[in-house]
């Protein structure tokens, strides 16, 4: 599961994030309780809100999906922790960011048979986007991202940022 830099830079948009957009209810209090549907296996990034290093943390037996009380859509993330080896704790941040696996990519391309992808993603090789030469793709996800967007949203990465093609 790629977690580089790169890679969480490159998931940081809009259509990769809208497909673990939060769960927004209010709270008989007024308070608004946001969470996110991670399931287990899903994989996040998120800043410590203290140290703002950045981190990443998969979904499991002892962590939970983060959620937030109050504050609305502008409250800190608290994403909490249970069991020995963590000790039990929270971590609170105000930015996350989903990493899908190369599977949930697929998926995010929505129905095709296995078939139909390898032929879409052989030709997307042979005729990368104008501009891709110098682009350095370090990991399966990666290109099955870069597939993603092209292919759904019309976007390439330049290195920096996903731009119109």
């Amino acid at each position: 599961m790629d977690t580089s830099e790169q890679y969480i830079k490159m998931c940081d948009c809009e259509e990769v994030q809208n497909f673990r957009l939060p769960k927004i209810e209010k709270m008989e209090d007024r308070r608004i309780h946001t969470s996110w549907k991670f399931k287990v296996g899903d994989t996040f990034a998120f800043k410590n809100k203290y140290g703002r290093k950045v981190e990443t943390m998969t979904v499991g037996n002892t962590i939970y999906s983060p959620y937030r009380y109050g504050g609305g859509m502008r409250g800190d993330i608290d994403i909490p922790t249970v069991g020995f080896d963590e000790g039990d704790g929270e971590y609170a941040t105000n930015w996350i960011v989903f990493l899908p696996r190369q599977d949930q990519i697929q998926d995010m391309m929505g129905r095709m048979d296995s078939i139909s992808r390898i032929s879409l993603l052989r030709l997307f090789l042979e005729d990368r986007p104008s501009g891709w030469a110098g682009i350095d793709i370090e990991s399966l996800e990666q290109l099955w991202l870069a597939f993603y967007m092209y292919e759904k949203h019309g976007k390439a990465w330049d290195g920096e940022k996903w731009v119109a093609k």
